[in-house]
């Protein structure tokens, strides 16, 4: 069975912002391009756990593996 990933946002987010960039001598612009981008990929980390929930949930369940079953066989 396959093992469900998890990723934590919180640290993917700094990790993003800590490899990021900004070209600019403005404080106020670099700190809102930086949380704009530490932002961005909490929630792309939290969507991505939610699908992966999903699907985990989905390949344990019973009407999946019946059907998996039935498309195998083709008795549907």
């Amino acid at each position: 069975m396959k093992e469900r990933i998890d990723i934590d946002p919180k640290e993917f987010a700094y990790a993003v912002i800590g490899n990021y960039q900004v070209d600019s001598e403005d404080d106020e612009m670099v700190s809102k391009k930086k949380l704009s981008r530490y932002l961005t990929a909490y929630c792309l980390a939290d969507k991505f756990n939610q699908l992966e929930q999903d699907q985990f949930n989905l390949s344990k369940s019973n009407d999946l593996k019946k059907m998996l079953g039935m498309i195998g066989t083709n008795k549907y």
